[in-house]
């Protein structure tokens, strides 16, 4: 995870850390049956061109996932796998 931390994202935020809820989602769940998201998406996400959806970025790997950012701190908010 740590692999994001640093990371310029198209728009300019730069990746400066994650939420608990963002972990979670990259890892996955049993319980749930919602796979988890590779790494290498999120970098591939955050190379697309942001959406502004409240305080967040959203960044859209067509067919692959959501990545949410906060537009102030750079903090990784959130991530949904399709």
């Amino acid at each position: 995870m740590i692999l994001c931390f640093g990371t310029v994202a198209n728009g300019g935020v730069k990746i400066s850390g994650k939420s608990a809820h963002f972990t979670n989602q990259v890892i996955g769940s049993i319980y749930t049956g919602k796979s988890g998201v590779e790494i290498s998406d999120i970098h591939k996400a955050l190379k697309t061109n942001p959406v502004k959806i409240g305080d967040d970025w959203c960044y859209s790997l067509d067919g692959v996932c959501r990545v949410y950012v906060n537009a102030t701190d750079g903090n990784l908010e959130r991530v949904k796998s399709w």
